[in-house]
């Protein structure tokens, strides 16, 4: 499908398909950040130019997410070991108006809970779950008004491994995200699980496992906006699986389709699901009513994507220690030139 046809389908999808209303003032993204190994680098973002700012020492970063509200920037520390025991850490930084950090806390996970790889914060910004690869475990995290992380309200350990013995021999959980009701769902590379985590009493609870075929290794979570379903990304057999879902329940119903997909990222203000495979990315529209993926268009990149993290009218893609921004109004796909060997990035 060429650009042209691409943008009269948004344009004129049909109910049910129809883009997400786009708000009248789209924020513009004025900072970036690339999380290296020891540091994160922060950018001013200029015409479309990225201008270094500031390098402020981070430990192992492995994901970056920003708090709803507060200027508040937070850092999974992906590490087996901090403070002489066994437990990663999360950094949180202050976010001044001309975009650098300034650090203001550190927080250790629970005991044996190490490795962690991602952190999503509640839509009302009162809570951060992070999930622990090392340990098979979930930490919750109060959030206090200014955006500071407090104590540990609710930690799930899980147990079981899968077909995979070189990546499966115990609970890996890898992603999770809150959904519109309060849930957390959760992907678990190590059992081939998807879980249903609650927070309805104010600590953290297991409310439902949800078996996924074996060997398929869920890694990224994405829920629908009406919380009617769910995609899985499955890095193990490189498939993208999408499941009826009912937030209010927090059950996950049976495949409903499913195609081939090595990463996945979800552009919620779209309802696009960006499916990368073969040095190719499709852009789906999410249909919330039957949760089918209709393809808009297919786009030539340059390589595998090792990151894809969606923007308000882009998506950033890197390639190893390439970062290319691609915009989702023409599909035009630009470099920039940031040189540095990065673990995560984020835009502000």
């Amino acid at each position: 499908m060429y650009r042209r046809e691409f943008l009269k389908m948004v344009a004129l999808a049909p109910v049910g398909f129809r883009v997400a209303p786009m708000p009248a003032s789209i924020p513009s993204e004025r900072h970036a950040y690339l999380g290296t190994s020891d540091a994160i680098h922060v950018f001013a973002i200029e015409q479309e130019k990225w201008i270094p700012l500031q390098e402020v020492a981070c430990e192992a970063p492995s994901c970056l997410a920003r708090h709803p509200f507060a200027p508040i920037l937070y850092a999974t520390n992906e590490l087996q070991e901090f403070q002489g025991l066994p437990c990663g850490s999360v950094t949180v930084f202050a976010i001044g108006k001309d975009g650098r950090l300034s650090l203001v806390q550190r927080i250790r996970l629970s005991l044996s809970a190490t490795l962690p790889r991602s952190i999503a914060v509640s839509p009302d910004g009162a809570y951060a779950i992070v999930p622990a690869h090392g340990g098979g475990s979930y930490n919750l995290f109060d959030i206090d008004r200014k955006g500071l992380l407090g104590c540990i309200r609710g930690v799930v350990k899980e147990t079981g491994s899968s077909v995979d013995l070189a990546q499966q021999e115990s609970s890996h959980p890898q992603h999770a995200c809150f959904d519109n009701s309060g849930h957390i769902v959760a992907a678990d590379l190590g059992t081939d699980r998807i879980h249903v985590l609650s927070t309805s009493d104010g600590t953290l609870n297991l409310h439902k496992r949800n078996q996924m075929p074996s060997g398929a290794g869920p890694s990224t979570i994405a829920v629908h906006p009406t919380g009617s379903f769910v995609a899985v990304s499955n890095r193990l057999n490189e498939s993208i699986c999408v499941y009826p879902y009912d937030s209010l329940r927090g059950a996950v119903g049976e495949l409903r389709e499913s195609l081939q997909g090595r990463a996945m990222a979800f552009q919620q203000r779209r309802s696009m699901l960006m499916v990368e495979r073969e040095k190719r990315l499709g852009l789906y529209l999410w249909h919330g009513n039957t949760g089918q993926l209709r393809l808009l268009s297919s786009v030539n990149i340059p390589g595998a994507v090792t990151s894809m993290v969606p923007g308000h009218n882009s998506i950033l893609l890197g390639f190893g220690n390439e970062l290319a921004c691609m915009s989702l109004d023409d599909l035009s796909l630009r470099h920039i030139p940031v040189d540095l060997p990065f673990r995560c990035v984020l835009r502000t």
